[in-house]
């Protein structure tokens, strides 16, 4: 990894170097050394050499000193090969830390071994969390001074605290809309608390966690700066965030395992149920209507998540899904009608959600690409009645009474068929079949009773009746 004069500074402590660090950045790639005749010091290098190449007084000639751009380390001491070695040695010291974080993050290791990797390094408290504090990894606090709000949040003690709803500021006292992937220096929220480095931990669009450390050593400060962007991206490959049911998922990434049907587990469950408002909910598949590029996907899943009312938008297969409660799915008016919802039955389980993607992507399907919401419901009886109509099967399963009777009218001229229909699709209410069939009472019953003698009915048995209901759905009279 690239150096900066602070990391060797850091490094070099013990030698005791008086430090000039100026314009510091990660930029240092290798070593030089300094010669009378180099004219150019290329900011990539770091360039080694006595006192005698800067400094006229003489009392510094045979010193040992490092040099970076603008910042320089000048080091009491005369061994040169003493100091030397330990420079290069800085350069294979952090080479081989990235290296282990490199190595634990190509096992997926657990958040755990990255945080033991970083505590020696960073020597500033630290800890790796989730956005709502379900769970947190940290370094030891064991000889910390650390403030109380920042205590209880390692131990999980840490409730609602008031302080949290206070506006981040930054070392300036400018203050902070939002964190980013960028570190930042935070004020503590609690009152006379060291101030934080903070940064997010990305998960594509969304955010699985956010490292915060503690600056108890504020000498530290530019090195914590520094390393936590190259901490961060190997804990990116944390088991927490990149496992199916891992305990830092983002809200939305763990819900888009669960539309795969992947098992998050009963604690991510709980994660999510938690920062949804009250059931039922719908899960709603959404399209734009007139297009299907990846730019209009984008920009749905874009407005979708500036919704409130819109939970966990995600796009899958260039179909953007989110959660949304039963009294607001009808309230979206998403870019003025010009999206296509299919919206899943009313569910109270989480775990279903598998289910409810077959049933919004089905109400979409069948909605033809028309503007607004429907849902799952609305097309599901028609959908069944046509899929079974249309199995080959179907026609000689359904009731023989049915076959019995058109035969009976057909040679007849009678309507006994039709006087089925009506009088299941009434529920057997005889009064209200004779009504539709514009017929007297008398002659209802007459129909009737000889329905029983020609098709072999009683009219009465229950499994009798959901057979004939059934079929008659799958073969209305006509």
């Amino acid at each position: 990894m690239k150096l900066s004069m602070s990391l060797l500074a850091w490094y070099l402590q013990d030698e005791g170097p008086v430090c000039h660090i100026q314009d510091d950045s990660l930029c240092i790639r290798g070593l030089r050394f300094v010669m009378d005749d180099v004219d150019v010091m290329l900011p990539e290098y770091l360039y080694f050499g006595l006192g005698w190449h800067f400094f006229a007084d003489k009392q510094y000639a045979d010193k040992c000193l490092v040099v970076n751009q603008h910042s320089m380390l000048l080091f009491d001491s005369d061994n040169y090969n003493t100091v030397l070695n330990k420079v290069l040695s800085a350069f294979d010291f952090f080479n081989g830390w990235e290296a282990d974080l490199l190595d634990a993050g190509a096992r997926n290791a657990p958040l755990r071994e990255f945080v033991d990797l970083a505590e020696p390094i960073f020597e500033n408290p630290l800890y790796v969390g989730s956005l709502d504090m379900g769970s947190i990894v940290s370094t030891d606090l064991t000889g910390h001074q650390v403030d109380p709000l920042w205590e209880n949040f390692v131990k999980g003690t840490a409730g609602v605290n008031a302080a949290m709803y206070e506006p981040y500021y930054n070392a300036v006292g400018d203050k902070i809309e939002d964190l980013s992937d960028r570190p930042e220096v935070v004020r503590n929220v609690y009152e006379g608390g060291a101030p934080v480095v903070m940064l997010y931990l990305p998960q594509g669009d969304n955010v699985g966690g956010y490292i915060a450390i503690l600056q108890e050593n504020s000498a530290l400060t530019e090195q914590n700066l520094q390393l936590a962007p190259v901490f961060a991206r190997y804990c990116l490959k944390a088991s927490e965030l990149v496992s199916e049911s891992g305990s830092l998922q983002s809200g939305a990434s763990l819900f888009g395992h669960l539309l795969d049907g992947d098992d998050i587990g009963t604690d991510n469950l709980k994660r999510l149920g938690k920062v949804l408002p009250m059931p039922p909910w719908r899960l709603l598949a959404l399209r734009v209507s007139e297009r299907t590029d990846q730019l209009a996907v984008n920009a749905l899943l874009s407005d979708l998540r500036r919704r409130p009312d819109c939970r966990f938008p995600v796009e899958l297969g260039g179909t953007c899904y989110c959660i949304a409660t039963e009294g607001s799915v009808f309230q979206l008016n998403l870019f003025e009608g010009t999206v296509t919802v299919g919206a899943s039955a009313p569910f109270h389980d989480l775990g279903t959600m598998p289910v409810r993607r077959q049933q919004a992507d089905f109400a979409l399907s069948q909605s033809r690409d028309a503007r607004g919401t429907f849902l799952c419901e609305d097309f599901a009886c028609d959908y069944l009645l046509r899929t079974f109509r249309e199995l080959e099967l179907t026609p000689t399963l359904l009731h023989p009474a049915l076959e019995a009777l058109e035969r009976y009218d057909a040679e007849n001229q009678t309507d006994l068929r039709q006087t089925l229909a009506a009088y299941l699709r009434h529920e057997r209410n005889q009064l209200l079949a004779a009504k539709e069939l514009h017929v007297h009472a008398n002659t209802m019953r007459y129909r009737l009773q000889r329905i029983r003698e020609v098709a072999g009915l009683t009219l009465e048995n229950e499994a009798e009746l959901k057979y004939l209901r059934l079929s008659d759905w799958l073969e209305p009279y006509r």
